[in-house]
Formats: C-alpha cells, sequence, structure tokens
C-alpha cells in the first residue's frame, strides 16, 4: 500500500495499529486450514494481505470500511485465526482487520443471563470472566483458548458442549456489525418472535457480509456438576443406536462425541459422554444414559473420559507452539518483495522471523484497551503471547470441525 493510504488508516487507529512490516502481514495470509491445501495461492504469495490493521473500536471500523469502499479495496476479517475452512485467508490481499484489540466484556446481566461482548474477545477471558458470577458460555471448541468470539460467530462454530448449548450462532441474541458502506448495525432482537432476524444473516457468513464487532450473547448457570464418561462400542452402528435411544427418552448430555478410531489392532468405536446439572439431575441423565449405553453393548472405559475433557483444548496449545516456533510450512514469499522462498519444518530462517513474534505480539498489546471505558466495561485480560498467536500452522486437528 502507497503511503498514502497508511497514512488514511494511521489517522484512524493510530500508526502503532498500522501493520505493514511483512513479517506482520505473513502473521495474518493463512489461518489453521493449512498452506499444504491451496499450495497454489500460497506458492504465489497470493494470501499475503498488504497491510494488516488492529481497530480499537466499532467506530474505527466504521471508518476503516469508509475508506476501503472509497478506495475499492478489499477487507478481511481476522480474529484468532484458528478457521480450518479457509474463511479468514485473505486471498484478494488488500486490508486484514484484526480485531483482537476489540475484546472487553462490555456488560453482563446475571438476571436475565446475557452479556454483552466484543468481536476480538477470546473465548477463553469470557468464560473466566463470566465464572466470577456462576455464568458460562456454552460455546465450548478445542480452540476455545486461542479462538474470538466474532469468529466463532462468523463461522457458526460447533463446541463440545453443542449437544445441550447448540451451536455458537444459537447462542446469539443480537449482533452489532458494521457494513461495508461504513454503516453500524445494531441487530439486538428486541423479541425473538418479532419480525425476522436479520442477525442470523450474519451468523456464519464468514464475514462476507459485514464485519460483526460485539455480540449480545445469550449465557448459562455454571453446572453444580459435569462428569464425563468413554464408552467402547463393538461398532459404529452400535454407538449411534445407543445415542439415539438417549435422544428418544428424553436424556440430554451436554456432550456427545461418538469416534470410530482405526489403530494397529483394527478399528475401535467409542462414545465421549458429559452429564451436568445439580447433584440430583445428574446422577439421573448419568444413570439413565449408561444404561442404555450397555443394553447397546457398550463397556465403560474407567477415567478415559475424564482425561478426554481434561485435554480437550491441548490441540490449541499445540497449535500456539507450532505458530510460534517457526516447526511449520510457512509462506515467505512477499508479492511487494523481490525475494521469495518457502521454509519447512524448523527451517533457520523461518525460525528467525517466527521467534519475534512474541515479543511483537506483546509489545503491540500493551495498553491497548482504551484508556476509558463505557460504563460497566470490563477489561478482558491477555493470555501470554504463547496462546494468542494467529498466524497459520500446518496440523490436522483430532476434531477440525470444532
Amino acid at each position: 500500500m502507497d503511503p498514502r493510504g497508511l497514512a488514511a488508516l494511521a489517522s484512524i487507529v493510530g500508526a502503532e495499529h498500522v501493520l505493514s512490516a511483512r513479517e506482520d502481514r505473513e502473521d495474518h495470509a493463512l489461518d489453521a486450514y493449512g498452506s499444504w491445501r491451496y499450495v497454489e495461492e500460497v506458492a504465489s504469495g497470493a494470501s499475503v494481505p498488504d497491510v494488516v490493521v488492529r481497530p480499537g473500536s466499532a467506530e474505527e471500523v466504521q471508518a476503516l470500511l469508509c475508506f476501503a469502499a472509497g478506495e475499492g479495496i478489499a477487507v478481511t476479517p481476522h480474529g484468532g485465526g484458528t478457521g480450518v475452512m479457509g474463511g479468514a485467508v485473505p486471498l484478494r490481499r488488500g486490508i486484514v482487520l484484526d480485531l483482537q484489540r476489540m475484546d472487553r466484556l462490555r456488560s453482563v446481566d446475571t438476571d436475565a443471563m446475557i452479556a454483552v461482548v466484543e468481536a476480538g474477545a477470546l473465548l477463553a477471558a469470557i468464560d473466566d470472566a463470566l465464572a466470577c458470577e456462576g455464568l458460562m458460555l456454552g460455546h465450548d471448541p478445542w480452540s476455545r483458548p486461542i479462538a474470538t468470539v466474532g469468529g466463532a460467530i462468523s463461522t457458526d462454530g460447533v463446541g463440545y458442549l453443542a449437544a445441550a448449548y447448540g451451536s455458537m450462532g444459537d447462542q446469539v441474541i443480537g449482533l452489532e456489525a458494521a457494513l461495508a458502506t461504513g454503516e453500524l448495525l445494531d441487530a439486538r432482537a428486541v423479541s425473538l418472535r418479532a419480525g425476522p432476524r436479520i442477525d442470523h444473516a450474519f451468523i456464519g457468513a464468514e464475514g462476507t457480509l459485514g464485519v460483526i464487532t460485539a455480540a449480545v450473547l445469550r449465557v448459562f448457570p455454571r453446572p453444580e456438576v459435569r462428569t464425563a464418561h468413554a464408552v467402547r462400542f463393538d461398532s459404529f452402528a452400535a454407538g449411534f443406536g445407543a445415542v439415539g435411544a438417549m435422544v428418544r427418552e428424553g436424556i440430554q448430555p451436554s456432550m456427545i462425541d461418538l469416534t470410530e478410531e482405526r489403530d494397529t489392532g483394527g478399528s475401535h468405536t467409542t462414545l465421549y459422554l458429559c452429564f451436568e446439572g445439580s447433584r440430583a439431575v445428574e446422577q439421573v441423565l448419568r444413570s439413565e444414559g449408561l444404561r442404555l449405553c450397555r443394553e447397546y453393548g457398550g463397556r465403560l472405559l474407567n477415567g478415559v473420559g475424564a482425561t478426554f475433557w481434561d485435554e480437550r483444548h491441548d490441540s490449541a496449545a499445540r497449535w500456539a507452539e507450532r505458530t510460534e516456533g517457526g516447526r511449520r510450512l510457512a509462506v515467505v514469499r512477499d508479492p511487494a518483495s523481490r525475494c521469495s522462498t518457502i521454509c519447512t519444518s524448523r527451517c533457520p530462517a523461518q525460525a528467525s522471523w517466527t521467534s519475534g513474534r512474541a515479543a511483537r505480539s506483546a509489545s503491540r498489546r500493551k495498553g491497548s484497551l482504551p484508556a476509558s471505558m463505557p460504563s460497566g466495561a470490563a477489561p478482558i485480560s491477555s493470555p501470554s503471547p504463547s496462546v494468542r498467536s494467529t498466524a497459520p500452522v500446518l496440523m490436522s486437528p483430532r476434531y477440525p470441525s470444532r
């Protein structure tokens, strides 16, 4: 982007939030989709944006979109960069809007169980903040420590607790979104039955209709008890039959994860379940749910379910570690530069530029929250740089759909 354009962007968000260095732009060239899945675009450098801009408010997003519309520049919203469908890849280059400065929990209504959250807030940070009020998010994907609220809504993500709470989109009551024209749409539902739900158009739209800047979310009471279990079946059909029986009898686990795995000993099917609620409710659900599993030949694997639940976010930590450590196939071709290389695993050249990402990310986050916030707004503390990385990584998560 030419100096005039960079100056215009700096006038909106501040020069420190306009990132034009090669390393910064490469950090936002991919998501967790994996460069090997679209090698042609990667090799040509087509997914390296011209500039990365980090707005701190909905008003700044509006102004940026107005500028981009006037100049005919493509804009790609970017949350945590953990999507696995390529939705955050800027194939038309242009401007990447990194929304992670917009990370405030604006308000919580404990009686109505509603939270107003900015799009760049990390799911884990929001859940931790809600825990102080005895509440929780119903969305718990593998990427919870590093994924953002806006990204989860834009992809309509499905997490481990979807059996009880639905997808992320199911938890949206209303949205605030900036349109390409620069208009700010406040689509907060007055009543779930009062006319069409405009906010639904943005759920799962991957940022194509506008940039989500905040959301009104339905939140839930934290359960008194939650237990996790693993049941082994002789076939996938038997496990599926047990799940169907629970549905028919009104037994509602909060997690249902039916997995068929193959190893040297052949294939085996495991059903991972969580039951939660008050102690009395959890006991009834667990007793009846496991009884139905036994009727379909299921065998309880002691301790395996608890381990599965405890380790469900480990892939997010590995993703972040690989991102920071340079252990991936990376795009290092910059269309604006005369040189181009593609580095592979543990490549010294890549290690040299990725080693500075944690320091750069930490320095950018200093003072990222506005000096003054609206009444009732609470800042959400950021995790360590090793968990907040947004660069892509070549990996295949065990549960890529979450």
